[in-house]
């Protein structure tokens, strides 16, 4: 995986008070060089931990000032121009860097400045820069300190002379960077920022396989659609020697196969999310000034996702049979009693891993689900039943204060299907293939997750009682959820009553 680290140089010029910028670029731990990137600025516009150029804080600024922000902007903006022109380089080689000068990122930089056709492959001459074009200036020294009463609300700027004379242009960020700011201070659980951080991979992926500039300025309807239609075929693009050295740069923990068309949905829904934040529209998310001057999503539409068809999960006898086989491994067992204690609670399986026994107050477990603790904080009681009781005690430690010895979650999805499958729970059920949108036949312990556990809680009560609502104060839907509407075909029990009636 190929990597920029950018620092700032601890040597300041004592005529205008700059540092420059310095460029470490490195791919695994065989290639490794350094460059100058030619850019100047204050320490004091300079964050390490984000490696950029903060210009967050100049805002409010006086008519004279305008040139001096404009200038750092541009310096924010050409900075991030050139990082993706040197990962740009490096593809085009398909990141083989074996053969590489050990000049190779110093003549990147100078291309990136000589403004070349394409980013410059090892082969190819660096173009120089022309006698006759003119030297850059140097910038002048800071401005001397107005009076007290004259103090404005603005943080040092750097001044340059030749800065454009123009009005105060929106905030020059990097797209990226307010991505990743938007994932770290989003209130939701770790699990559901995975998921953002897939669609920022993706994003990554996006821009560097059609080798393009991701900005406020330039996403529009038009890039959303494109974008959609390359996370449908992104498992298409595996032949393409382009594609492969851009998943190097920017890999996923598992091969990326084909998306179904509600994944598609929801991960553009992520990124309306995201594009909702960057204009301004989230009251609990609040930003000075907005990064977008329209949000792209007034104009582009996800659509809604197709039919889930009919939930399966596991009947009552089974989940009882499951609970008393005998699994013949340590592991496995307490997989599986914790799977059974989730299918008697009905829980997301991130709520599940938070539990401590602090949420257990005499027999009934008390939390508030963390999808909904945000916008409708409610504290979900649930009576616990027999076995639940039994299952935590048994794993009851002094000194942990985990309610069950929970392991990572896909390790948990994959023992569910063990077990299942050791203990003969292996009926076949119709289902709507993600991919296809047609009806396919699996078996049960093929298709089993974490998720089917809240589908068994729901399923059987249903079955029990028709009333969504009590069922959602025990399961945590909101009152009038769609889900249930997926639940009223399932009773098969139901089903041969209303036939017997035609006798």
């Amino acid at each position: 995986m190929a990597n920029i680290n950018l620092t700032l140089s601890t040597k300041v010029d004592k005529d205008s008070g700059l540092s420059e910028i310095l460029i470490r670029f490195y791919a695994g731990k065989q290639f490794s060089q350094r460059a100058k990137s030619k850019i100047f600025i204050n320490a004091i516009h300079w964050d390490a931990k984000k490696q950029a150029i903060i210009t967050s804080h100049l805002r409010m600024v006086s008519i004279g000032q305008k040139t001096a922000v404009n200038a750092l902007q541009k310096k924010a903006k050409q900075l991030d121009e050139l990082r993706h022109y040197i990962m740009n380089s490096f593809i085009d080689i398909n990141s083989d860097y074996h053969n590489l000068p050990d000049d190779w990122l110093k003549n990147v930089v100078d291309a990136f400045y000589t403004k070349p056709s394409k980013p410059v492959a090892p082969s190819e001459s660096i173009a120089k820069p022309s006698k006759k074009s003119a030297p850059a200036k140097p910038a002048p020294k800071p401005a001397p300190q107005p009076k007290k009463a004259e103090l404005q609300p603005v943080a040092d700027p750097v001044l340059e002379s030749d800065a454009e004379d123009q009005d105060l242009t929106p905030e020059v960020s990097s797209f990226f960077a307010v991505f990743s700011d938007f994932i770290a201070k989003n209130d939701i659980s770790e699990n559901r920022k995975r998921h953002y951080r897939v669609v920022y991979r993706a994003l990554q992926r996006y821009e560097a396989y059609n080798k393009i500039t991701l900005s406020f300025d330039n996403i529009t309807a038009e890039t959303l659609k494109d974008f959609e239609r390359y996370l449908a075929n992104e498992h298409e693009l595996f032949d393409d020697h382009k594609l492969k050295a851009v998943m190097r740069l920017y890999p996923e923990s598992r091969p990326i196969n084909q998306r179904g068309s509600n994944y598609v949905k929801d991960m553009m829904g992520k990124l309306r999310t995201f594009c909702r934040y960057a204009s301004g529209k989230i009251k609990e998310m609040p930003i000075n000034e907005p990064f977008f001057q329209t949000n792209p999503f007034d104009a582009y539409s996800i659509g809604t996702q197709t039919a889930l068809g009919t939930p399966y999960f596991l009947t009552i006898e089974e989940r009882n049979h499951l609970y008393h086989f005998d699994l013949n491994s340590e592991r496995l067992s307490r997989q599986r009693d914790i799977f059974i204690f989730q299918c008697l609670v009905g829980c997301r399986v991130g709520d599940l891993m938070r539990l401590t026994w602090d949420n257990v107050i005499g027999d009934q477990l008390h939390y508030i689900p963390a999808k909904t603790c945000k916008n409708n904080p409610k504290t979900i009681i649930i009576p616990l039943h027999e076995i639940a009781l039994e299952i935590i005690k048994r794993y009851k430690e002094p000194g942990r204060k985990m309610l069950l010895p929970f392991v990572a979650q896909q390790q948990y999805n994959e023992d569910i299907k063990s077990m299942l499958t050791l203990s003969g729970i292996t009926r076949k059920v119709v289902i709507i293939d993600p991919k296809t949108n047609k009806e396919v036949v699996r078996h049960i312990n093929d298709i089993a997750s974490s998720h089917m556990a809240r589908r068994t809680f729901v399923g059987n009560l249903y079955n029990k009682v028709k009333d969504p609502n009590l069922i959602g104060s025990l399961s945590g839907h909101v009152n009038g959820s769609k889900a249930f509407a997926r639940y009223r075909a399932i009773d098969m029990n139901v089903k041969k009553e209303l036939v017997s009636m035609l006798d």
